[in-house]
């Protein structure tokens, strides 16, 4: 049976949240929170949006807008995101946050293979990371 595109975005979401914590993580033991700017553990990891997912489709699967957070910025601080746009200025600069601001208004309805090519570039991302 084919997956409906709800499915897919869910797995793709996954890989894309997975490949957000390999690419932020420091010598594979911690990482920095681009909220409160602290050294955590990866158990207290989450790949925190600037923009949130569920109302941005358009950059939903953005690299630049999707980043290491600390659970608490994340999830108890409702994104603390004074916080993150101090971290996002810091780590890209105020373009890219403009960029982002203009993107998230574009109207985004993924197509299945969309979804399955993105799924792949992510899965190859994420095979590299490990790699090294």
């Amino acid at each position: 049976k084919e997956k409906s595109l709800g499915t897919l975005k869910k797995e793709l979401q996954v890989i894309f949240n997975r490949f957000i914590r390999l690419r932020d993580t420091i010598n594979g033991t911690y990482f920095v929170c681009i909220s409160c700017d602290d050294p955590k553990t990866l158990d207290q990891m989450n790949a925190g949006h600037y923009f949130a997912a569920g109302h941005n489709e358009a950059i939903r699967y953005d690299e630049f807008n999707t980043n290491g957070q600390c659970v608490r910025c994340n999830n108890f601080l409702h994104g603390n995101l004074i916080g993150y746009t101090k971290g996002m200025l810091k780590k890209y600069g105020q373009s890219t946050i403009d960029d982002l601001e203009i993107r998230r208004h574009n109207i985004s309805k993924l197509a299945k293979f969309e979804v399955r090519l993105l799924m792949d570039i992510y899965e190859k991302k994420i095979e590299a990371l490990k790699k090294g």
